[in-house]
């Protein structure tokens, strides 16, 4: 990862207090591993209603990426911006019904501190209106868009092949918190992925200051949503490209999760937590994408 390399070349790292520093336990005894089945439902339902025909045109909403290693500040890494364009329907080869949703992505990638490079691009996501949840992408792609950021943030070497790498940060720019949410849902359904200790509960929280910057709060009531807070353990098994041997890394993955907003942007936050090895050391390191502000859009006309 050349954002933790670069900490690591300046020195930065020295003023962390390694003695302090929580590295996850791989031994603590976690159960046995839950099925792909129990924590895809336990997600969909906290999410709500899963069908895409409530995306408005006009919608909008902004994140932002942190990464935090160690001890150190969080660092800003991407900021993105998703403008739902167009609502286009459409009728498949099949004869059935669909839709593309069209969405303008803005973002802004940052690389030490400083921005780095802004950039705009048009992407759409394709559903058929008899099956809503049923997008165009499917569930195990996603699911690879999601796990190739995560082992390479955490820098787990998996032996990816040539279909399903990231390439570069493009699919993490205009990958939108909605099918981040799918990939997470059916992660754990991937090969060499165990999960383990779903948590769930709900909880309030003050919104980001952004949002709280509009006199009403976004339509949210006393500037507090409501979330549901979910957290589960994955174990990602790994094969070193260079000596062939497979080992097994930890990472601990948190949502948080409010189906009263708009449709795109209900997957308020999304971290992920694990370990990253330089020069021999072990360091903690946390990834962090969280939603920082969303309007709604126009209702269709009846």
């Amino acid at each position: 990862m050349s954002f933790f390399k670069t900490l690591a070349l300046t020195g930065v790292l020295l003023v962390a207090n390694t003695s302090c520093m929580k590295i996850p336990k791989m031994e603590e005894d976690l159960g046995a591993p839950l099925q792909a089945e129990e924590i895809a439902e336990k997600m969909i339902t906290s999410w709500g209603n899963t069908s895409l025909e409530q995306v408005q045109k006009d919608d909008f909403l902004a994140t932002e990426k942190s990464i935090k290693i160690s001890s150190l500040d969080p660092r800003v890494t991407l900021r993105k911006g998703f403008t739902v364009t167009q609502l286009e329907d459409v009728v498949l080869e099949d004869q059935s019904p669909a839709r593309y949703i069209h969405m303008l992505v803005q973002a802004e990638e940052i690389v030490e501190g400083q921005q780095s490079r802004l950039s705009t691009r048009e992407k759409k996501l394709g559903y058929r209106k008899e099956t809503a949840s049923r997008e165009t992408n499917s569930e195990s792609t996603v699911s690879t868009h999601v796990l190739s950021e995560m082992t390479k943030d955490l820098e787990i070497r998996r032996p990816f092949s040539d279909q399903v790498q990231t390439k570069d940060t493009e699919d993490e720019i205009q990958l939108s918190p909605y099918e981040m949410f799918r990939g997470i849902v059916f992660l754990c359904g991937q090969q060499g992925i165990e999960c383990f200790k779903l948590e769930s509960e709900i909880i309030e929280e003050d919104v980001p200051s952004e949002i709280r910057a509009d006199a009403s709060c976004r339509g949210i009531p006393g500037c507090r949503w409501k979330l549901t807070r979910v957290q589960l353990v994955a174990f990602i098994s790994a094969v070193d490209p260079e000596t062939n041997t497979e080992s097994k890394s930890k990472a601990i993955i948190k949502l948080k999760i409010s189906n009263d907003l708009p449709f795109l942007s209900r997957l308020v936050e999304y971290c992920y937590e694990g370990i990253t090895t330089y020069q021999s050391q072990k360091f903690p390191v946390s990834v962090c994408h969280k939603l920082k502000d969303f309007r709604r859009g126009t209702p269709a006309a009846p």
